[in-house]
């Protein structure tokens, strides 16, 4: 009788239990229901406000965003060739070791050949000199260069090195934090083995890092200070660049005067160097000439 009582309440237990989970269950879905209409109407009017706002035109007229000067952060690298000439070598010399120290810059190298034109008329003395000036003055300089000598022919060339200059400088940045990053783990480590790799990759960061602060020393140096090539030219008279038929003329006219003046001090040089031979031919030429005379006479 018991035994038929506790079945009967286990019974009863278990279809209330059922009948609470088919009820739960049934309020879950409709929930579950219930949000994706939500979110589905929620999509739906999402959409004409999307699409209105494709619709729209694209707002063009806004000022665009100001970024630095790109001329301010340029890396320029200029060389100038002179080629001049002069008459007076040794003063247009003078003139330009002056002018690089008046200027602020320095003469990288130099050189002179040649012999005078007052000692060998064939022959011509010539100068080379490679100047490095500040390239904020390099327009003054080449302005004083036209007041050294006749200029003949001027060359200024001009390379961009901007994205080469700031390649590598973020390359170096690069390898800077590897560097420091290498000096931690190697702080943190503990067997050898870690601390033999981690040296050996630490010294190659610092080999890299090594090159390219001297790659950026020699960029900075090729474009804060210009590199200018002066060939200086020592002539007998300076070259006339005559364009109308007057002063053609006129060159032309002086460049005879020129000769003829040369000419004559060429003859006066001979005759002043060669005199004693001269002398001593002109006497023995007295001599014959009044001993033949002196004969004829006895003859007669």
């Amino acid at each position: 009788m018991k035994r038929n009582s506790v079945q009967r309440i286990l019974a009863m237990l278990c279809f209330v239990a059922i009948l609470f989970t088919g009820c739960s269950s049934a309020e879950q879905k409709n929930s579950a229901e219930m949000s994706m209409s939500s979110d589905s109407a929620k999509m739906e009017g999402a959409a004409p406000a999307a699409q209105e706002k494709t619709d729209q035109p694209a707002d063009t007229t806004a000022p665009a965003k100001e970024t630095p000067s790109v001329v301010e952060n340029r890396k320029l690298i200029k060389n100038v060739e002179v080629r001049m000439e002069t008459t007076e070598f040794d003063a247009s010399i003078g003139k330009i070791e002056a002018s690089v120290g008046k200027f602020g810059g320095y003469v990288e190298g130099s050189s002179v050949s040649g012999v005078s034109v007052q000692e060998n008329s064939r022959s011509t003395r010539s100068a080379s000199y490679t100047i490095r000036i500040p390239a904020n003055k390099l327009d003054d300089y080449l302005k004083e260069a036209g007041t050294i000598g006749n200029i003949t022919s001027k060359q200024i060339m001009t390379e961009d090195v901007t994205s080469q200059y700031f390649d590598t400088e973020a390359r170096l940045k690069s390898l800077k934090m590897q560097e420091e990053r290498l000096l931690e783990l190697l702080k943190q480590t503990g067997s050898l083995k870690d601390v033999i790799e981690i040296e050996k990759e630490l010294a190659a960061v610092r080999y890299e890092i090594e090159g390219l602060t001297t790659t950026l020393k020699r960029y900075d140096s090729l474009v804060d200070y210009s590199t200018i090539r002066i060939e200086l030219t020592e002539v007998q008279s300076i070259t006339q660049n005559a364009s109308t038929l007057g002063e053609r003329i006129g060159a032309a006219f002086k460049k005879s005067v020129t000769s003829i003046s040369n000419g004559a001090q060429g003859l006066l040089v001979f005759v002043i160097g060669n005199s004693p031979m001269l002398l001593l031919l002109g006497a023995g030429g007295t001599i014959v000439f009044f001993a033949v005379r002196r004969i004829r006479r006895n003859k007669k």
